[in-house]
């Protein structure tokens, strides 16, 4: 419930009542002298005209004339007003301590008991409005109380990324047990991962706590104070090391690591932490951290770091190796390919590289993590997706430097042949012609060969053409097209070359000599010739010119079974090849 206090009303009981007079003060309206300006005058409030009105039995303002007496409750609105007063004050106090969130009911009763008092004031119910009044103020005192109580408390953090096995031990349990993202974590709550493991803790003021394999922290504590705004939490990393990204969002924050022999005042947003057997190792990214033992006390400015043993002694700071620079791949560039090479420039001093690929620019999710004491990496197995890489130097005492800037990439698993066509000439095209002009179009991109040849073709080109010389016969032209995930996909045409001037007739049987004259032992007989393949043939007979038509097949022969020819008399054999070639032969029939 939301509660509104009226204006007039609070403006009313802020100001402290300043009239006095006695109790009972009779007057008589002057001449023009409105109800409002004797309210102002008597009660120090215009507003309280109707209380005038009420204690005078007057229905209405205007019935309020020259010469008319009236008695003004001066002691009784004064007494009433400093009660509602009282009550307003804590009313006011219980909201700025939270109650309108933490103890809702008790501040909607105060605010309504107020409201209910000013109601029956205003009508001179005297000694209601009082008795409205002090309960007020002790509803509101209740709810003050019960806010304070409830604003400050323990909260809980979040396991909200997990990547292999992470384990928690909760607090008061003795087993370690396999945690699930998105599990809650209390104070005293235990969190470690194990090999080829990560974790991140998203804490209540959206600070967070990357654990790296092989990690394990304590939750020593996570409050809030919901009324300031304020944030606390401390963690003691245990084992293993974790990189620390604080909130710079609103409100106050106490972000705090314990480490053994120090105290630490964080002012950070971005840091590395690692534990030792006797040691903790710290890098500083941003801000400032300091930490202070019983003898020393040390200021790790930005990009340094410093070892704090467990007895108390601390390194001075040390400057951190700077981030190398990301060579290939180059920012924003596509590979179609499941796997990524890297490479970046060498940083002096450096003993390992510490390469961190995720899918997310905040680094949450790590997909690959790797440390290479050259500047390469090739055969990184990823899969399809978008990839945030970045790159950090780690020295001889084995602190890790600030990470590179990150590149972005993307790998695309591609198994979709690339388009291909041959726009021209059609398959099986017959032609007599010597050459032929072949048109292809392609994907873009795609590396183009033509039976088996690559073609030198510029980057980006969609369509190629070629003049290809022909042999006699079939010629067959395969074109092929290979994308950069070296998909392949190809299309085969054939040609038909056919020179008009080595076109033939043969006949096969019976055979034909010199004179072009067959021999044959009857009128009706089987005859059989060869020509271009797949050409129209004819036979006529001279006599009375009767045709028989056929069609040569795919090795050129055809056959023709003659009837009733007489001895002397000429078949004409008429050749049209498939290139619109004519020729003819003209054959004897000899009968003995």
């Amino acid at each position: 419930m939301i509660f509104k206090i009226k204006a007039f009303s609070f403006l009313f009981l802020l100001v402290a009542f300043s009239v006095s007079l006695e109790a009972q003060t009779v007057i008589t309206v002057g001449k023009d002298q409105s109800i409002r300006e004797i309210a102002r005058q008597y009660l120090g409030d215009a507003d309280l005209w109707e209380e005038i009105l009420k204690a005078n039995n007057v229905p209405s303002p205007d019935k309020v004339s020259e010469g008319l007496k009236l008695t003004i409750p001066v002691e009784q609105v004064k007494a009433v007003n400093l009660i509602l007063n009282d009550a307003m004050g804590s009313i006011k106090s219980a909201t700025e301590a939270g109650a309108k969130s933490f103890a809702t009911d008790k501040i909607n009763a105060a605010v309504a008991s107020y409201e209910q008092g000013v109601k029956t004031r205003k009508n001179a119910q005297w000694s209601e409005a009082t008795r409205l009044g002090k309960e007020a103020k002790a509803l509101a005192l209740e709810a003050e109380k019960e806010a304070k109580a409830k604003s400050q408390t323990a909260t809980e953090a979040v396991l909200n990324y997990i990547k292999g096995v992470v384990e928690g031990k909760l607090s008061g349990a003795e087993l370690w047990k396999n945690l699930a993202i998105n599990s809650k974590l209390f104070e005293e709550d235990k969190v470690r991962t194990l090999s080829g493991s990560y974790a991140e803790i998203l804490f209540n003021d959206k600070s967070r706590i990357k654990l790296n394999e092989n990690s394990q922290v304590l939750i020593q504590k996570t409050r809030v104070d919901l009324l300031k705004n304020k944030s606390e939490a401390t963690v003691k990393l245990e084992k293993g090391d974790a990189f620390a990204l604080l909130s710079g969002g609103k409100g106050k924050k106490n972000f705090n690591f314990n480490i053994p022999g120090v105290k630490a005042d964080i002012k950070s947003k971005s840091f590395w932490v690692k534990r030792e057997e006797k040691n903790t190792k710290i890098a500083n990214y941003e801000g400032e951290i300091e930490v202070e033992s019983k003898t020393k006390k040390v200021k790790i400015a930005e990009n340094q770091g410093s070892t704090v043993s467990d007895n108390g002694n601390i390194s001075d700071p040390k400057d951190l190796l700077p981030a190398p620079l990301i060579t290939h791949p180059k920012n924003q560039q596509v590979f179609y390919s499941p796997e990524l090479a890297l490479n970046w420039s060498t940083v002096e001093g450096t003993v390992n590289y510490l390469v961190q690929i995720a899918t997310e620019q905040n680094f949450k999710d790590i997909a690959y993590t790797a440390k290479s004491k050259t500047t390469s990496l090739s055969g990184v197995k990823l899969g399809a997706g978008n990839y945030f890489i970045r790159i950090a130097s780690e020295d001889k005492d084995g602190f890790i430097g600030p990470f590179s800037d990150f590149v972005f990439c993307n790998l695309t698993v591609d198994v979709t042949p690339p388009f291909i066509t041959i726009s021209s000439p059609a398959d099986s095209l017959i032609t007599n012609k010597p050459e032929v002009e072949l048109k292809s179009r392609f994907e873009k991109g795609a590396i183009i060969s033509l039976n088996g040849e690559p073609l030198n073709l510029a980057y980006g080109t969609e369509e190629f053409s070629r003049m290809l010389p022909l042999k006699e016969g079939a010629n067959p032209f395969v074109v092929e097209a290979k994308d950069s995930s070296n998909n392949v996909s190809s299309v085969r045409i054939t040609v038909f070359h056919e020179d008009d001037l080595s076109s033939t007739i043969t006949l096969v049987d019976p055979v034909l000599n010199q004179a072009n004259e067959i021999s044959v032992s009857m009128k009706s007989f089987t005859l059989r010739g060869k020509t271009r393949p797949l050409a129209k043939v004819n036979l006529v007979y001279s006599g009375d010119n009767r045709t028989l038509r056929t069609k040569s097949d795919s090795e050129g022969g055809f056959v023709f079974n003659v009837l009733n020819v007489n001895s002397g008399e000429e078949l004409i054999l008429q050749v049209e090849t498939r290139t619109g070639y004519k020729l003819e032969k003209k054959v004897k029939v000899l009968i003995p």
